[in-house]
């Protein structure tokens, strides 16, 4: 695809005119390669939009709520990073030489759950800047040399919806109440403000340190997650402990269903 291409995916019963319309409006000469359905959404139709192979968009309702993005995750950590150097506004992180292969200077990378942007990059490390209300809202500002970080790059047409959607915007901190075993998984429960419980359903989705994770019990601070063996192996999770500060982002579907309601 060239840069002003997009491609669409969509929903039964989704009013591809309008979409297109509102795409045009923000992108200029956007033109529209492609048509395709994505699900069977009956209950809250969705479109995706794709642009240069990488998830740009969605709306959640043919006429009501609609968000363009630059960049939008899945919450599927494929690799872990080692902190090697930090400054009180920039992170070097140590890579794996196949992940370094897929950077590029000015991308977008979420580290920890959190959107950043590649400032340089080697076979072996990169590096990106944070400025202080990002050090202020999320836990960028706890990391230490050494600690272990989870990362995602992107989504692209392969991969989008893997896990659910997700900004790499933060919008609480929370705490590790507790870490219990259960068979061969673990239980993590995590304080949550009452602002941020309201979007949180029993079997949701929630962001936890960039991971998608589904809801297994919550209270009116608080909610529980299951972790199976491989998450905790593959993420930074098995380096976590009691007491710990995590990024949380809740399922941005739920934001745009109360703005839709308010709306109403």
């Amino acid at each position: 695809m060239n840069n002003q291409e997009i491609f669409i995916r969509e929903s039964k019963n989704s009013d591809k005119e309008w979409i297109v319309k509102l795409l045009k409006e923000h992108w200029g000469s956007t033109s529209i390669v492609s048509i395709g359905k994505l699900h069977d959404a009956s209950a809250l139709p969705a479109f995706l939009a794709i642009r240069n192979d990488q998830l740009v968009g969605m709306i959640t309702n043919e006429s009501s709520v609609f968000a363009i993005m630059q960049n939008m995750f899945t919450g599927i950590i494929t690799h872990l990073g080692k902190v090697t150097q930090k400054t009180s506004n920039r992170l070097q992180i140590k890579i794996d030489s196949s992940f370094a292969k897929k950077l590029s200077n000015g991308m977008s990378i979420a580290v920890n759950g959190i959107c950043l942007t590649v400032v340089s990059f080697d076979k072996n490390s990169f590096e990106i800047d944070f400025m202080p209300e990002t050090a202020k809202r999320t836990t960028i500002g706890f990391l230490k040399k050494h600690n272990l970080v989870n990362l995602e790059l992107p989504a692209t047409i392969e991969t989008f919806l893997a896990g659910h959607i997700v900004q790499g915007h933060v919008d609480a901190v929370g705490k590790i109440i507790a870490i219990k075993k259960a068979g061969n998984s673990r239980m993590f429960t995590f304080s949550i403000s009452r602002e941020s419980s309201k979007y949180i359903v029993e079997k949701g989705s929630i962001t936890v340190n960039g991971i998608s994770l589904t809801v297994s019990a919550i209270g009116k601070d608080y909610f529980t997650v299951g972790i199976i063996p491989h998450t905790w192996e593959k993420t930074m999770l098995h380096t976590a402990k009691e007491g710990d500060f995590v990024n949380l982002e809740v399922d941005v579907l739920a934001k745009y269903l109360e703005k839709l309601i308010k709306t109403k």
